[in-house]
C-alpha cells in the first residue's frame, strides 16, 4: 500500500467511524480527553503545561481530521457531547456519565 492509499483509507475509517452516533460520542470523549477546548496553561509548572499541549495538540490534529471529512463536524461532536452530559444522581449524591 502506498503512503497516499494509506492516507485514503485512514479517513475512509475514521469517517465510518464517526458517522455513527456511538463514534461521534466517543470522539467527543476523546476531545475532551485531550483538552481540545481548555487552556493547557498551568502557571509555574511549564512541564504540565508541555505535557498538556501535546494531548491538545493530538486532539486538534483528530479535530481537523474529522472537520476534513464532515463538515457537520463540529455539530455532531456539540450533540454528542450534549448525550454525555453529567447529570446528578440524587439518590447517592454522586455524578454519572450519561
Amino acid at each position: 500500500m502506498t503512503w497516499d492509499e494509506l492516507q485514503k483509507q485512514d479517513r475512509a475509517d475514521l469517517g465510518a467511524i464517526f458517522s455513527t452516533r456511538e463514534g461521534a460520542r466517543f470522539f467527543s470523549a476523546l476531545l475532551d480527553l485531550c483538552g481540545v477546548f481548555r487552556l493547557s496553561y498551568q502557571g509555574e509548572e511549564t512541564h504540565a503545561a508541555a505535557f498538556k499541549e501535546g494531548a491538545r495538540n493530538v486532539g486538534l490534529q483528530m479535530l481537523h481530521a474529522l472537520e476534513e471529512i464532515d463538515p457537520q463536524a463540529r455539530q455532531r461532536l456539540r450533540d454528542a457531547d450534549t448525550e454525555r452530559e453529567v447529570t446528578r444522581n440524587d439518590d447517592d449524591d454522586e455524578f454519572y456519565r450519561v
